[in-house]
């Protein structure tokens, strides 16, 4: 079961993302900002890395997402947010 509902919401999480990646971006440059991982013009190559890792810790912790606990933006923020 948990295995199915995996395989079903991976397609989601890549769809989701891909969808809303300029609004995720905007939030995750700020993370990058505010957590002084880069200045500069190394903003936006450090705001794509932390974009592609959360995407793939997202990906590999989908078994985690729980949508009665999270929105799955929040989710996807909260794990881009443990990678800071």
């Amino acid at each position: 079961n948990t295995r199915r509902r995996v395989s079903t919401l991976r397609p989601q999480l890549k769809k989701f993302i891909e969808d809303e990646k300029e609004s995720l971006t905007g939030i995750l440059r700020s993370y990058v900002v505010k957590g002084k991982l880069a200045s500069g013009e190394g903003v936006e190559d450090a705001t794509n890395e932390l974009l592609d890792e959360m995407t793939v810790e997202a990906l590999k912790s989908a078994a985690n997402f729980n949508p009665a606990t999270y929105p799955l933006r929040a989710w996807l923020l909260k794990v881009a947010a443990n990678l800071v």
